[in-house]
């Protein structure tokens, strides 16, 4: 039974008029016979009694067919439509893992939102993690989607997209009551003797790297740190404590502000790209719909670091 065959059938019955059922069809009243008498073959039951050359009633047996066919056609064209509907990206699931300063990213919150809001049927899951579990969940394909900050093992992936999605500019933080939190020009080298509490090198690798990186080329000196912790959230309640002085994404800039102090340096600006990761052959379309809205967002708001 075919799809072209349910269609002949019901107009057919509701017009009881083969040619008015062909011309609304458009087709050729012989087709639409030679369709229907198909029809009737595979079934092994007559479905109209032709009362003359156009005109035709419908049997018991098709009376019994006819709301049977219209509900199939309904489910039909029902999963034609979720098809459609999942091929524009505008039904599915989406599992996406990300660093905590990019959940804190207002185009990221943006980008759920307007997610919410223009295709409410994809089923958005958010995972909370560091880069190297991000990595691994990657490497897995757990995820669909990852914002991270790019290892090789990831660059080197021949399966994997990394593609850089903005760059995220770093804030130096202290305790309000910090001799240098009132320092008109802050350089690197100021920081020279202050204690760092700093996410670990196995969780955070590139971040770390980048922040001894640059204060060893900028500041002449090695970050001396005492303490890791597994998140920069958690390094932020010590600096509030007065235990020691952090760096993290912009994105925290205000957090605990009324301790806290955010700086930026006078001499550099530290900033790590962002990239976000995902399988190259499994790009869904709720993905892809993802990433432009992040993108164009991420292009009109721009981290802002306030002392």
């Amino acid at each position: 039974m075919e799809l072209t065959q349910l269609k002949y059938f019901i107009t057919t019955a509701k017009e009881l008029h083969f040619a008015r059922a062909a011309a609304k069809l458009g087709v050729t009243q012989p087709s639409l016979s030679r369709g229907i008498q198909t029809l009737e073959k595979e079934l092994d039951t007559q479905l109209f009694h032709r009362t003359n050359k156009w005109h035709v009633a419908l049997t018991p047996a098709g009376e019994a067919f006819l709301p049977e066919a219209e509900k199939a056609l309904r489910q039909l064209r029902y999963a034609e439509n979720r098809a459609r509907a999942a091929g524009e990206g505008k039904f599915g699931r989406l599992t996406v893992g990300a660093l905590s300063s990019t959940l804190g990213k207002t185009a990221f919150i943006d980008t759920l939102a307007e997610m919410n809001r223009k295709y409410p049927g994809v089923a958005l899951e958010v995972i909370d993690s560091n880069s190297a579990d991000l990595t691994i969940q990657m490497r897995d394909r757990v995820l669909d989607l990852a914002f991270l900050r790019a290892t090789p093992e990831l660059q080197t992936d021949e399966e994997l997209v990394c593609e850089k999605i903005y760059d995220d500019p770093l804030a130096v933080v202290l305790p309000r009551t910090h001799r240098l939190a009132e320092k008109k020009d802050l350089k690197v080298a100021d920081l020279a003797q202050e204690r760092f509490i700093l996410v670990p090198m196995r969780t955070s690798p590139a971040f770390r790297n980048y922040v001894c990186g640059f204060c060893a080329a900028k500041g002449g000196f090695e970050p001396l740190t005492t303490d890791e912790i597994s998140s920069s959230y958690a390094a932020l309640r010590l600096v509030e404590a007065g235990m020691g002085i952090t760096i993290v994404s912009a994105t925290y800039a205000g957090l605990f502000g009324e301790r806290l102090c955010y700086r930026q340096f006078s001499d550099f600006r530290p900033v790590l790209p962002v990239c976000a990761v995902y399988a190259d052959a499994g790009s869904s379309p709720p993905l892809k719909n993802f990433l432009e809205l992040l993108k164009a967002n991420a292009a009109r708001t721009p981290e802002k670091i306030d002392g």
